[in-house]
């Protein structure tokens, strides 16, 4: 975990985020994660109307209120940021749905629950062990 490192979005645009107007306020599952690299490696993204999908540095308080997801998802750990820069930044912006963390096959899933619980103890956070799904990947 790369705790106390917590880094300030910079103001994205709804276009630059991957989230067409028409979805706001109906938005049920928010993907944050590193959007581009996934595209730039010919992964296309799910056209479900009820998904959008967001960088980590573009996600703010009026990304979250245009949303209004019910479900906010992201990898354990990517090349920008961890599940815990996403748990504090989401408690700095309010966020009060669940934050669903996939991961695949952790030796202590407990640590990291006990670390976030302690630094946002408001948020609903829960890990995801795909290590038993087949074909399912998030990166």
């Amino acid at each position: 975990m790369q705790s106390g490192r917590i880094k300030k979005p910079v103001s994205a645009t709804i276009s630059e985020t991957h989230v067409r107007t028409d979805l706001a306020g109906n938005v049920s599952v928010l993907v944050v994660g590193e959007v581009d690299q996934w595209q730039m490696r010919g992964r296309p993204l799910p056209r479900d109307p009820a998904m959008a999908f967001v960088e980590f540095h573009a996600l703010d308080r009026e990304m979250l209120r245009l949303c209004a997801p019910s479900v906010v998802i992201s990898a354990v750990l990517c090349r920008s940021f961890d599940c815990l820069d996403l748990a504090l930044r989401l408690d700095e912006l309010g966020f009060r749905g669940r934050y669903r963390v996939m991961a695949n096959g952790l030796p202590d899933t407990g640590l990291i629950r006990g670390e976030i619980a302690e630094s946002c103890p408001g948020l609903d956070f829960d890990i995801v062990d795909l290590s038993e799904a087949t074909g399912l990947r998030l990166n």
